[in-house]
C-alpha cells in the first residue's frame, strides 16, 4: 500500500541519532544565528557585484578621457555616433575583466566544494559554515581598499581568489543545507525553514540594493563599499559567537582518503543503483548545470545592459530593479507555486518556470525603452522556483542516507557551471555590444528551452512508482478459511 502524502512529507531527511539523545543546543538559537548567514552574507554579494561592475566602467572610462560621475561615456551624448562607439569600449573591456576575475574565484572554489562537503561529517557543520563566510568578508574589505585607494585594478584578482580559497557562496549554501538537515526531521521542516531563510535572504538583498545604489549615487563607490562591508563582517562575528556546532557525533578523520569522498559524490551518477537510477540523475544534473546557467551571474550583465545606451542608468535605477526583480519575485513566485501546486506535481511547476525564464530572456533582448525592463521580473515571477524545485529533485532521488554526497554534487557542479558560464556570456556581451548588447539574452532564451527539453527527457527516464496492493484479512471466519485451505494444501503435498 502506498504511502500517503502526508507520510511522505513525514519522512526523515537524515537518520537520527540511534541513542535517541536530545540536541545539546538551542534549535531556535541555532535557527537564528545561522540565519545571519544567508541574510547578511549572501545577500551582499549580487549588489557586490553591480558595485564592482560599475566602479570598473567608471575606471576605465577615466582612463580614456571621460570624467563624468553619473553616466557612462556612450550617453553623454546620445546624439554623436561616435561617442557611442567610444562607450562600448569601456563596457567591453570591464566584461573582458569580469571574465578573468570569476575566473580566479571559480577555479579554486571548485576544489573546495570537492571536499569541503565530504568532510562536514568529520570536522562538523560550524566551520564550514565560518570559513567562507570569513572569505567573503576579507574579499570585500579588500574591494574597500581598492576603491579608496585607487589601486590597480589587477588587486580584484586578490579579492576575488581568496573568496575562491574557501568555495566562495556555493561553500556557504553547501554547509546551510547539511546544517539545515541536522536540525530537521522532515522533507516539510526542512522546505519550511529554507524558504523562511529564503524569503528574508531576498528581502535584505533588495534594501542592500536600493541602499547601494543611493550611496553610489550620492557619495560614492567607497561609502557603498564600506556600507557591504559592514554587513559582510556582521554576518561572521555573529555566527562566531552564537552558531553551535550540529553534527553531535563526529568521526574520526584519520586515514580518510580524499578520493572516498570523491567517489562517494560521483558514485551516484555513475556506479550507484540500477542503470535507470543512474540515468535519472545524470538527466537531473545537466537539468540542474543548465537550470542554473542563467542566474548565476545576470546582476553583473544587467548592470552592463542598462549603462548602456539608449537606456543610461544609473546606479539608483539599477539597484532599485533589483531589488524589484529579487524580493518582488520571490514573494510572488510561492503564490503561484500554491496556486499550482493543488494541480501539479513539482517537477511540472519546474518545467514551467523553465519556459517563463526564456520568454523574459527573448522581451530583454529586445528592448528599447526603459519602461519596459520592468515586464522582465514580472515574467520571471514562475522562474524563481526552477532551481528550488531541482534541488528538491535531487534531495529525494538521493535518499535520506547520501544528503551529504548529493548537496556536495551539487556545489561542486554549480561552481564549474559559473565558471563555463561567466567565460561565455561575459565575451558574448563584449563581442556583440557595438551592434546589439541585447544578444547575449537571446542565448540564454535558447539555454532555457534546452532547460525545458531536459525536463521532458527526465519524465522519460525517471522510474515509475510501483503501487503494491495489500489485502487486509478482516474477520475471523476468512482466518480460518485460509487456515484451512493452507493445512489441504499441505497435506496434499505431503
Amino acid at each position: 500500500m502506498t504511502a500517503t502524502k502526508e507520510e511522505k512529507e513525514s519522512e526523515l531527511l537524515l537518520p537520527k541519532s540511534n541513542n535517541g539523545d536530545k540536541p545539546r543546543y538551542s534549535i531556535l538559537r541555532a535557527r537564528i544565528s545561522a540565519a545571519f548567514i544567508p541574510v547578511f552574507a549572501v545577500s551582499v554579494s549580487g549588489t557586490r557585484e553591480s558595485l564592482v561592475t560599475q566602479y570598473i566602467v567608471k575606471r576605465l572610462e577615466d582612463e580614456i578621457g571621460f570624467s563624468n560621475v553619473t553616466k557612462v561615456s556612450s550617453c553623454i551624448d546620445s546624439g554623436n555616433s561616435s561617442n557611442t562607439e567610444s562607450g562600448n569600449d569601456p563596457q567591453s573591456q570591464a566584461s573582458e575583466q569580469l571574465t578573468y576575475y570569476v575566473l580566479a574565484q571559480t577555479i579554486p572554489a571548485f576544489f573546495a566544494c570537492l571536499l569541503l562537503g565530504s568532510y562536514a561529517d568529520y570536522v562538523g557543520r560550524r566551520l564550514l559554515l565560518l570559513v567562507p563566510v570569513f572569505t567573503n568578508f576579507v574579499k570585500t574589505a579588500i574591494i574597500c581598499c581598492i576603491v579608496k585607494f585607487n589601486f590597480d585594478l589587477s588587486y580584484f584578482y586578490l579579492a576575488y581568489g581568496i573568496d575562491g580559497l574557501a568555495g566562495t557562496s556555493y561553500s556557504i549554501l553547501l554547509a546551510l543545507y547539511s546544517f539545515t538537515a541536522d536540525i530537521s526531521y522532515s522533507k516539510k521542516d526542512r522546505t519550511f525553514w529554507i524558504y523562511a531563510v529564503s524569503c528574508a535572504s531576498s528581502t535584505m538583498s533588495a534594501v542592500i540594493n536600493v541602499t547601494g545604489g543611493y550611496l553610489i549615487k550620492n557619495y560614492g563607490f567607497f561609502e557603498a563599499a564600506i556600507f557591504l562591508c559592514g554587513l559582510t563582517l556582521l554576518s561572521f562575528i555573529v555566527p562566531l559567537i552564537f552558531l553551535p556546532e550540529t553534527l553531535q557525533q563526529r568521526r574520526s578523520i584519520k586515514g580518510v582518503s580524499p578520493l572516498t569522498h570523491i567517489k562517494n559524490i560521483f558514485g551516484l551518477y555513475f556506479l550507484d543503483g540500477t542503470v535507470r537510477r543512474r540515468a535519472t540523475f545524470c538527466v537531473c544534473l545537466l537539468m540542474f548545470i543548465v537550470g542554473v546557467a542563467n542566474d548565476l551571474h545576470l546582476n553583473s550583465l544587467d548592470s552592463l545592459y542598462q549603462m548602456h545606451y539608449p537606456f543610461c542608468w544609473d546606479s539608483v535605477k539599477i539597484g532599485n530593479y533589483s531589488a524589484i526583480r529579487t524580493a518582488g519575485g520571490h514573494f510572488l513566485a510561492i503564490i503561484v507555486y500554491k496556486l499550482l501546486q493543488m494541480c501539479m506535481a513539482i517537477e511540472p511547476i519546474g518545467m514551467i518556470g523553465a519556459t517563463f525564464q526564456g520568454g523574459a530572456f527573448v522581451l530583454e533582448a529586445f528592448i528599447n525603452a526603459s519602461w519596459q525592463f520592468y515586464l522582465v521580473p514580472v515574467i520571471l515571477i514562475p522562474s524563481c522556483l526552477t532551481s528550488s524545485v531541482m534541488r528538491t529533485m535531487f534531495s529525494i532521488l538521493a535518499g535520506p542516507d547520501h544528503q551529504g554526497a548529493v548537496f556536495s554534487s551539487i556545489a561542486v557542479f554549480e561552481t564549474l557551471c559559473s565558471l563555463a558560464t561567466s567565460q561565455i556570456y561575459n565575451r558574448i556581451y563584449s563581442a556583440t555590444v557595438s551592434f546589439m548588447p541585447g544578444a547575449v539574452y537571446l542565448v540564454m532564451a535558447s539555454v532555457s528551452c534546452v532547460t525545458v527539453a531536459l525536463f521532458g527527457v527526465y519524465f522519460l527516464v525517471r522510474e515509475k512508482p510501483q503501487h503494491v496492493k495489500i489485502i487486509v484479512v478482516d474477520t475471523l471466519a476468512d482466518k480460518e478459511n485460509i487456515q484451512k485451505t493452507n493445512s489441504f494444501l499441505s497435506k496434499s503435498v505431503s
